[in-house]
């Protein structure tokens, strides 16, 4: 299969809508006591994010997060909840 490259404009714009999509999804199933567990529902998203990074952004093994808005891990890492008003 070859890659089809996105531009890092393109990137960028499905990143922030991403971004934007899956944190209101997720504070609404936060809020609707139906989000069992916060890290593995951005776990989920961090495997499809990182997928089509791979798949039409060309990254590897050594860059497919950069496509991932930190705080998707770090916050659950270190104990905080969406709901904390990430920025």
């Amino acid at each position: 299969m070859s890659k089809t490259i996105l531009t890092d404009k393109q990137k960028e714009k499905f990143r922030d809508k991403v971004k934007e999509q899956v944190e209101k999804t997720g504070l609404t199933r936060i809020n609707n006591r139906s989000c069992e567990s916060e890290a593995d529902y951005f776990a989920g998203a961090m495997v499809v994010m990182t997928t089509f990074n791979e798949m039409f952004c060309g990254a590897d093994d050594s860059n497919a997060m950069d496509i991932v808005p930190p705080m998707w891990f770090i916050g659950p890492v270190t104990g905080r909840s969406l709901k904390d008003n990430w920025g």
